[in-house]
This record gives C-alpha cells, sequence and structure tokens, in this order.
C-alpha cells in the first residue's frame, strides 16, 4: 500500500483500486511559470498525443471498412456458388470471417481500454504545460467499444448463418 494519492491501491482480495479524479488532480498541482523551453516541450508532446488520436481513429475506421469489404465479398462468394449443400470448400471460408472479426473485436475492447491510460497522461501533460483546454479522449474509447461490439456480434451471425444455412 502507498500513501501517494494517485497510486493504485491493492485491497485484500487483489483488487486493484485507481485513484479518483479528485485525488490524481491533487497530484499535479499548477507548478507557476514553465520556461519557454519546457512549455515548448509539453506542447510537443500533447501534440504526438493527438497524432496519435487521429492515427488510431483512422486506423480503427479503416479496419472496419477493409473487414466489412472482405468479409461482404466472402459472403457474395458463398451465395452465389453455394448450389451443393456439401460444398466444404465453402463452409469452411465462412470461418475466415468469424475468426477476423473475433481478433478485430477483441483487439477494440482492448485498445478502448489502453485509451484510459492514455487519457490520463494527455490530462497530466496538458495541466503541466498549464493550458485552459485539455482535449478529451472519450469519442475514441467509446467509438472502440461499438466497433469491438459490432464485430462481436458479426461473428455471432456468421456462426448462426454457418449452422442455419449449411
Amino acid at each position: 500500500m502507498s500513501n501517494s494519492p494517485t497510486s493504485p491501491d491493492v485491497n485484500e482480495q487483489g483488487k486493484v483500486t485507481l485513484p479518483t479524479r479528485a485525488q490524481s488532480a491533487m497530484n499535479y498541482p499548477n507548478t507557476g511559470a514553465l520556461s519557454e523551453a519546457e512549455s515548448a516541450d509539453l506542447k510537443w508532446e500533447v501534440g504526438v498525443h493527438m497524432e496519435n488520436f487521429r492515427f488510431f481513429l483512422d486506423l480503427g475506421l479503416k479496419a472496419v471498412v477493409l473487414f466489412y469489404a472482405i468479409a461482404g465479398g466472402i459472403l457474395s462468394v458463398y451465395f452465389a456458388k453455394n448450389t451443393e449443400k456439401n460444398n466444404e470448400v465453402l463452409k469452411i471460408l465462412l470461418w475466415i470471417p468469424f475468426i477476423v472479426s473475433m481478433i478485430l473485436g477483441t483487439g477494440f475492447f482492448v485498445g478502448a481500454g489502453l485509451m484510459k491510460k492514455a487519457t490520463r497522461d494527455l490530462t497530466h501533460l496538458c495541466r503541466k504545460a498549464q493550458m485552459k483546454k485539455i482535449p478529451d479522449f472519450p469519442l475514441l474509447t467509446w467509438l472502440f467499444v461499438v466497433f469491438g461490439a459490432l464485430f462481436f456480434v458479426t461473428g455471432a451471425a456468421l456462426v448462426w448463418l454457418y449452422y442455419r444455412l449449411v
């Protein structure tokens, strides 16, 4: 157990409790005037975080579009060529988008969980740089949660389609 107001504590069951927003704010007091070099460095770090935000948003949207384009192509081939009920190659073809959707869904949920740390780091940097407006990342977090859920629903629908049509 630590006495610092922002360090995580571990209770008797081994669960970690994170500090509250107010406790985190106590750890990052306004330190007074920064030198021009320190201010420039901090603003550069904030800029890097914002570029990461844009990159992950762009990457997430491209992954969603690419997956559904490929899955749509596979499903169109399946429905166009599936004249025989026992065509094993086409049955296996349905598992490809299922596996990819589960991997992407898991990746989006993990990414949404990691956004908490990125938000905390960015908030710390903005307070340290004495910026008046702090960028907020909940948009990316919620978008990742929605995308992850959408991929899991798509995977479940593909399994349903496999057993229903095969």
